[in-house]
């Protein structure tokens, strides 16, 4: 379905997939120092099994080019895919998998540099993905 710089070993924050209008969004919830920068400790979590809280790149204004894809997305047509995972690795020091929790629709933000974004979750988050990726 999907074709396009998108590879194996290279899933990092947003990737978009330009032809489709396709944004696929991977998070890591809880995030330690060792395993990223200041700059990308952004707050990523779930508020409700029907919405998401995410922080785009350190470096999105409302006015820049992906800010105004996220904040138009419903005029634009572009979906937005929303892939996480509680850690970067597990007990064992091996790399978690993503889970797939399906698309999402701009609801509101706040803020840039990085943006704050709401997002209304198509599908409910299922109750043991929704524990393990809420604030506490």
């Amino acid at each position: 379905m999907f074709e396009g710089n998108v590879r194996r070993g290279n899933i990092l924050g947003t990737q978009y997939l330009q032809e489709q209008k396709v944004a696929l969004v991977f998070v890591s919830t809880n995030k330690s120092d060792k395993d990223y920068s200041p700059s990308t400790l952004y707050q990523d979590y779930a508020i409700s099994e029907r919405q998401f809280h995410w922080q785009s790149k350190h470096d999105v204004r409302i006015q820049s080019n992906d800010g105004q894809r996220i904040i138009h997305q419903r005029e634009n047509g572009w979906k937005y895919l929303l892939f996480v995972r509680d850690r970067k690795r597990d007990e064992f020091g091996f790399t978690n998998a993503y889970y797939f929790l399906g698309e999402m629709e701009y609801e509101s933000s706040h803020g840039e540099c990085p943006m704050n974004v709401i997002w209304n979750m198509k599908y409910d988050i299922p109750g043991n993905i929704l524990e393990l990726t809420m604030a506490v």
